[in-house]
């Protein structure tokens, strides 16, 4: 007769199922249903990856962070040279305010995983260290990524462009950005949505409200939930006489 005893492959299969509905229900904003798929998932594979990067999600939603913490770090015994467990160490010590030590696992996962996968883990560091205003560090570590990898022309006019940003100089940055922005098609949607963020962020601080709130718009009608665009779009109507308070106004 044969087992009826579930088998490796059987089991690991299942559990990505679990980890796919998860990745859905988080997606959704179901967190109920994404909390139990990753429990499920957990109780089938709880030494695979994408589980334990599912689970530290959920840990993290909840923010039970030391939680969170306990799976990363089995995934880091488990999984040393998988730079997504370091990227998502990384955020998670954004989440909880802390900077340094966010940048030291983009380091030790930098060393751990070889030379590609550290390139993109360096590249999120420069980008952390631009936004908290430490250009210095951020040229250290740009110069760390080029030698590794050669890297693209984009990515250099990128950091250029973000260089700019963070230096408020408002018109330069939305030249360079708005040219830049074609040129990175090919490098994913979360980029060329930040891209657009940043341009409507250069527009707005000169208080250019019609062009900020098009870009704003542009991102919100892409992703409604998107809370920064939704924000800043809110921001432009007002100073536009666009927002609830002036339609209601206009409308007694």
């Amino acid at each position: 007769m044969p087992s009826s005893t579930p088998s490796t492959v059987d089991l690991l299969q299942d559990a990505l199922a679990y980890v796919d509905r998860g990745r859905l229900f988080l997606a959704w904003r179901n967190t109920d249903g994404a909390k139990a798929d990753a429990r499920k998932a957990y109780q089938l594979k709880p030494e695979d990856v994408d589980v334990l990067l599912l689970i530290t999600d959920v840990a993290a939603l909840d923010k039970n962070l030391d939680k969170a913490r306990e799976y990363l770090a089995t995934a880091k015994k488990l999984h040393p040279k998988d730079s997504r467990v370091y990227q998502r160490s990384a955020s998670l010590e954004m989440q909880d305010s802390k900077l340094d030590k966010a940048l030291a696992e983009l380091d030790a996962g930098a060393k751990a995983v070889g030379a590609n996968a550290a390139t993109n883990l360096l590249f999120v560091k420069a980008r952390l260290q631009i936004e908290s205003g430490n250009l210095k560090g951020a040229r250290q570590t740009i110069e760390d990524m080029q030698q590794g990898r050669k890297l693209p022309a984009e990515v250099n006019d990128y950091f250029d462009a973000l260089m700019l940003v963070a230096e408020s100089k408002w018109y330069p940055a939305v030249e360079a950005l708005s040219k830049l922005r074609p040129r990175m098609a090919g490098f994913g949607k979360e980029l060329a949505t930040e891209i657009d963020f940043d341009l409507a962020l250069c527009y707005e601080r000169p208080a250019r409200w019609e062009l900020a709130k098009q870009y704003y718009d542009k991102i919100v009608a892409q992703n409604p939930q998107n809370t920064p665009a939704i924000a800043g779009a809110e921001r432009a109507r007002n100073a536009l006489g666009q927002g609830r308070a002036a339609s209601s106004s206009t409308g007694s």
